[in-house]
């Protein structure tokens, strides 16, 4: 019994190996689409989100509010592209640090609560693209390979 689970283990890790280039592609471009349309959104009411800044406390409001923008629109764009994907991982789980704690901590309840919210999330997968790099299926790779 225990030799059949460990051939069916060794199937699921060979497959896996095989798929493996497009999980990074793919986490790059539902992450990159993500911030590309929250950033193109902020420049679209540059004014609210400047306004919103300022009632949740955030310092120089009327600086922060383009360079978020500016940040999540081209962050997200070269994401999704594989380009300087861990500088801009970086850069975006820094947001998503001072968006938890400036609009969202104080509705946190528990440590579940934080762990459910959609910029942990974030954080966690920018992370991951920190440490894992773009991946074999990007641009950054194909170029650093020439």
């Amino acid at each position: 019994m225990l030799a059949k689970i460990q051939r069916f283990d060794d199937q699921i890790g060979s497959l896996l190996g095989k798929i493996y280039p497009v999980l990074p592609l793919l986490t790059r471009l539902i992450l990159g689409y993500v911030f590309f349309t929250s950033g193109w959104g902020k420049f679209g009411d540059l004014q609210g989100v400047t306004q919103y800044f300022e009632s949740i406390g955030i310092p120089a409001a009327s600086i922060q509010a383009p360079f978020v923008a500016g940040l999540e629109l081209i962050g997200g764009t070269c994401i999704a592209l594989g380009v300087f994907t861990r500088i801009f991982s970086i850069l975006l789980i820094g947001v998503m640090k001072v968006a938890i704690w400036t609009a969202i901590l104080g509705d946190l309840s528990s440590y579940t609560d934080l762990l459910s919210t959609s910029e942990f999330l974030y954080i966690i997968l920018f992370a991951w693209l920190t440490f894992q790099g773009p991946g074999p299926i990007s641009i950054e790779r194909n170029l650093l390979k020439r």
